[in-house]
């Protein structure tokens, strides 16, 4: 197995030594930081204690006015918020190493908070929605600790020039703990009532530098999102190619703590990945990610516990979103890769002996599920005599059939991906 990135099959490089002087500056108690790295994302780290007052400048508001990075708009429910009473913090502004990530506040009990739900208010069930003006800087891809109802709740534009970033997602209930300072990092079996976070929401996006050295490269995974609750999504998660079946698989490795402080409440993780349709083309070498079905990627989750994967292509067919849920820890293992995309079968057969020697077989269009249809192989027997034909529509003629001979006849559809199975039997008479 060779761990591989991109159409072009380049080593993966994890880029860990700028990252790593990020996390040596990060603030105290900042609840979690992350940054995009190779095919995906890697945690900085955690600490279970809540940011300190004043660590970290606020994110300020364009119309202040203030250049970029700026917020063009906060709101929470739809409404825009009081920024006496909600604020965005920097958590890291590295444009120098490709990343910013903030973290979102609560002005309660006389403090600023990350734990936003502190003060009784069920934050969890509110949605905020934040959009950001990076300027000249691409916010290529998006991570973050929170929660949204939406297929993708991250949306990227441009405006006037300027490189805008939207993200419509809810805080989470965290439960922290986690031993950063091993490698592997370690996560305990019970938390503390002290790890118990309640209300938290944060993010990070990244410009894609690592993925490639040209804009059309970063635009391979223009638009890849992960949101998620687990205090670790890091590893990073990396694309590994067979180099013989030229199947590729993306791994997110997911740690948390089991249970909360009372040692009954399990904790459930969840994670939801968005995957564009240029990343489904490009690395998991899907000809027409437009027409996925679920089983166009398999997924499997490793590790002890329950949890469930569930693929679900986008409405709009822009992309594919996976949904991880129900996760118990500590520590899990999602693996991503292509399953079947040849069509289906066609349906609905019928057919009809146009003369001694001709006759035709009608059935349905097969359905694709990641690769069109670009023709139909009809295949007719009688005893050891085998005819064959081929179509592009939604019916196969025949003209060397044998005088006074009935046949069995059945179809299967051809993509780029290869034949699909074929369909079940028809009969063709022997005369008309």
């Amino acid at each position: 197995m060779t761990t591989r990135i991109g159409r072009n099959g380049r080593l993966c490089t994890v880029l860990r030594r700028s990252y790593a002087a990020a996390m040596s500056r990060r603030t105290p108690g900042i609840l979690a930081t992350f940054a995009l790295i190779v095919a995906g994302l890697v945690a900085l780290g955690a600490s279970t204690a809540p940011p300190a007052l004043g660590a970290e400048p606020v994110v300020p508001y364009c119309s202040a006015p203030a250049a970029p990075p700026c917020i063009v708009r906060l709101t929470r429910a739809a409404v825009d918020v009081d920024p006496n009473l909600y604020r965005v913090v920097w958590n890291e502004k590295a444009p120098s190493s490709g990343f910013y990530s903030w973290y979102f506040e609560t002005f309660t009990g006389g403090a600023w908070r990350a734990d936003m739900s502190a003060d009784g208010t069920d934050e969890t069930t509110q949605v905020f929605k934040l959009v950001l003006d990076f300027g000249s800087f691409n916010p290529v891809t998006y991570a973050g600790q929170g929660s949204s109802d939406f297929e993708n709740p991250v949306y990227r534009s441009v405006v006037d020039g300027h490189y805008r970033i939207s993200i419509t997602a809810s805080p989470i209930n965290r439960l922290t703990g986690c031993d950063f300072n091993v490698d592997p990092p370690s996560c305990p079996t019970y938390g503390t009532a002290d790890d118990d976070v309640e209300g938290y929401l944060d993010g990070v996006v990244n410009d894609a530098r690592w993925f490639g050295e040209t804009a059309a490269e970063h635009r391979i995974i223009g638009g890849f999102s992960d949101l998620h609750n687990t205090e670790y999504t890091g590893g990073p998660p990396v694309i590994v190619t067979d180099p013989v079946t030229g199947s590729s698989t993306m791994t997110f490795t997911l740690r948390n703590t089991h249970a909360y402080a009372d040692h009954t409440t399990v904790f459930h993780g969840n994670q939801q990945l968005r995957l564009p349709n240029s990343m489904l083309r490009e690395v998991y070498g899907i000809p027409d990610p437009d027409t996925m079905s679920p089983g166009s990627l398999a997924t499997s989750l490793g590790g002890s516990g329950t949890g469930t994967i569930t693929v679900h292509p986008e409405a709009d067919h822009t992309g594919v979103v996976v949904y991880v849920t129900g996760v118990t820890f500590s520590t899990r293992t999602v693996r991503i890769k292509r399953g079947i995309i040849v069509p289906l079968a066609p349906t609905h057969l019928s057919s009809w002996r146009i003369s001694a020697a001709s006759g035709r077989i009608y059935f349905t269009k097969a359905t694709p599920r990641g690769s069109r249809v670009t023709s139909y192989l009809a295949r007719c027997q009688h005893g050891s005599s085998v005819k064959t034909a081929n179509g592009y529509s939604t019916g196969v003629t025949f003209s060397n059939l044998a005088r006074n001979t009935s046949y069995s006849c059945r179809v299967r559809a051809r993509s780029k991906a290869g034949y699909g199975p074929w369909s079940a039997l028809v009969h063709l008479n022997s005369a008309p």
